[in-house]
């Protein structure tokens, strides 16, 4: 199981104002160690996962009281998470150099139109 990660937090911003709608949130976690993955293997190496930011946005804009326009953003950072080899006494490289089970989902934008009936 992973342990807590020594910080994390979220910010969230909102504001709306007649038609207009705007949100943006950025939530961060610093780099946990995963002790769910063997402990320690024999050459004193512990799996970590690296230090993550996700930024999200949306706009929205009601038309009139059926409609709605809007445009969402996802991981707008284009974070990249990854798991790596550390050693115990922090020996042989950085997070950079054994990094092992990386994953970069990609931006992701939608703009859609909301109806309701």
């Amino acid at each position: 199981m992973p342990i807590i990660p020594e910080s994390t937090y979220a910010l969230t911003l909102y504001y709306k104002n007649g038609p207009l709608s705007l949100r943006t949130s950025y939530n961060h976690k610093s780099g946990f160690a995963d002790f769910g993955n063997n402990i320690t293997n024999p050459l004193g190496y512990q799996r970590w996962n690296n230090e993550r930011g996700y930024l999200d946005a949306s706009f929205g804009y009601k038309i009139n009281s059926y409609l709605e326009l809007r445009l969402d953003g996802s991981n707008l950072t284009n974070t990249k998470t990854y798991q790596y080899l550390q050693h115990f006494q922090n020996r042989n490289g950085d997070s950079e150099s054994r990094i092992e089970g990386g994953n970069q989902a990609g931006r992701n934008v939608t703009l859609s139109l909301r109806g309701k009936f």
